[in-house]
């Protein structure tokens, strides 16, 4: 398999290797956002003279996961409940 653009090459076995790869591989999804919180990034993002909004949110929440490593399963589930989410099964 040729690597992806864009990715720089691994040491085999190198665990900051993995973390590498799973930083730099992206999927396309499709997700529902409240209209004032995309034009706030797109406002911050031009007002930081260019980029794009898709990053700076990435960013935002990669810091947040990063922030919460190892309280997942203690935080996420009253914090998600209190927001109004509902969880179903899949």
């Amino acid at each position: 398999m040729a690597p992806r653009e864009g990715l720089r090459p691994r040491e085999a076995g190198s665990a900051q290797g993995d973390d590498e790869m799973k930083k730099g591989r992206k999927t396309s999804v499709t997700i529902r956002i409240e209209d004032d919180i995309l034009q706030w990034y797109r406002a911050q993002v031009h007002k930081a003279g260019g980029g794009s909004y898709q990053t700076a949110m990435n960013g935002a929440l990669r810091r947040a996961m990063e922030s919460s490593q190892g309280h997942a399963d203690e935080h996420s589930g009253p914090l998600l409940r209190n927001a109004g989410f509902r969880f179903r099964e899949i």
